[in-house]
């Protein structure tokens, strides 16, 4: 699953966008890109829309985008 995080523009961003993920979906494996704002989540058992929503829940303005 592919998101894009509007607000995310600093490594310190990247940590609290991870641990988000994390916490909603402990097996979940986040892959961070700063130059275009966007995660990849992988091997996790959450969907994307749950995913979207525990991003959003966290303060983070997240939307899937096509893989």
């Amino acid at each position: 699953m592919h998101f894009i995080v509007e607000n995310m523009h600093c490594e310190g961003c990247a940590k609290g966008v991870t641990a988000a993920v994390k916490q909603a979906d402990p097996s979940a494996q986040v892959e961070v890109r700063l130059e275009d704002r966007s995660i990849s989540v992988n091997g996790g058992r959450l969907g994307g829309e749950a995913l979207r929503s525990a991003l959003q829940d966290a303060g983070w303005k997240a939307a899937a985008t096509p893989s």
